[in-house]
């Protein structure tokens, strides 16, 4: 056998692994795809935000009633903006754990369709893909915090501080 043939029969074996690795990624990709969908329409995520809507919506009507009853002074003032900053708090803390959720669901299924992109084995461009390497101090495109570097045995490493731990 020639070396051109065995190195073709390599390349066969390796496109032929990268077309399986492809299909595994494109399935996990649909099924991440379907768990985002079912927990941005989940019933249950839907109704606590409606509870928290309701639950603010009260909270500012009774602000406006206590103050509306009051004789309106600095300090009535002051009761009806902490009454609004704190229904407003507890509004944005649930708003905010069903956000960072989703965001972090999409996150990993836009990160699983981007890891398809690294199988390829003829144009060897994989550091072309790197999400850190060599960005020191641009923002990292998860968190948007500066990258870092930092030098061991002679090498640089880059990373996020925030994400990396």
């Amino acid at each position: 056998m020639k070396l051109y043939d065995a190195n073709k029969t390599v390349h066969t074996a390796v496109d032929a692994a990268v077309a399986t690795a492809k299909t595994n990624y494109n399935n996990l990709v649909s099924a991440a795809d379907g768990v985002y969908d079912a927990a941005v329409t989940n019933a249950g995520v839907l109704s606590t935000l409606d509870t928290a809507d309701s639950t603010f919506t009260g909270s500012i009507a009774t602000a406006n009633a206590t103050f509306e009853a009051s004789a309106k002074d600095a300090a009535a003032i002051t009761a009806r903006n902490t009454a609004y900053a704190a229904a407003n708090t507890a509004r944005n803390v649930v708003y905010g754990a069903v956000t960072d959720t989703s965001a972090d669901v999409q996150y990993r299924v836009d990160r699983a369709a981007a890891e398809t992109d690294y199988y390829d084995s003829t144009n060897g461009g994989f550091q072309d893909r790197f999400s850190v390497y060599d960005r020191e101090g641009e923002p990292c495109p998860r968190c948007a915090k500066p990258i870092r570097r930092i030098v061991q045995a002679g090498r640089s490493t880059f990373y996020c501080p925030s994400c990396q731990k």
